[in-house]
């Protein structure tokens, strides 16, 4: 699965479920920092079975 992390807090009422990192290889994607397109900096995962 790929997963993006913002690098933000957010007010909101709907959430990724919580899963077993150690039951998954991590692989950073991409690691972007904000810019003029982009407001935010953000981490993207992918998760290998």
């Amino acid at each position: 699965m790929l997963i993006t992390n913002i690098h933000q807090d957010f007010e909101g009422d709907t959430w990724f479920p919580s899963f077993d990192e150690n039951q998954w290889r991590k692989e950073l994607v991409m690691d972007y920092k904000k810019d003029e397109k982009n407001p935010y900096d953000f981490t993207v995962y992918r998760f290998v079975k």
